[in-house]
């Protein structure tokens, strides 16, 4: 059901709110820049050299006395296996 306004002839009413909105987002967080933005450049971190190898970090052995191998391709294909230890 539609309600009609109190305004007779139908003409808009201005409605101007002066406070700032909490949630409104300053202006000039966007740049008007439209160049290409500049590559990140990343370097070799020592640190992280583990996990671009073959070779496994050592760890205990569980009681259950098994391993999952987890291998993922250059594809992004994923193959896990359970495999019986000692």
């Amino acid at each position: 059901m539609v309600r009609k306004s109190g305004n007779k002839k139908g003409e808009i009413e201005v409605y101007k709110y002066d406070d700032t909105r909490k949630n409104a987002i300053p202006v000039g967080l966007a740049s008007s820049d439209t160049s290409k933005p500049k590559l990140k450049k990343y370097e070799n971190d020592p640190h992280l050299a583990f996990l671009n190898s073959t070779r496994s970090l050592p760890f205990k052995l569980c009681p259950e006395k098994r391993i999952t191998i987890k291998v993922i391709d250059h594809r992004g294909n994923e193959v896990v296996m359970v495999r019986e230890v000692g």
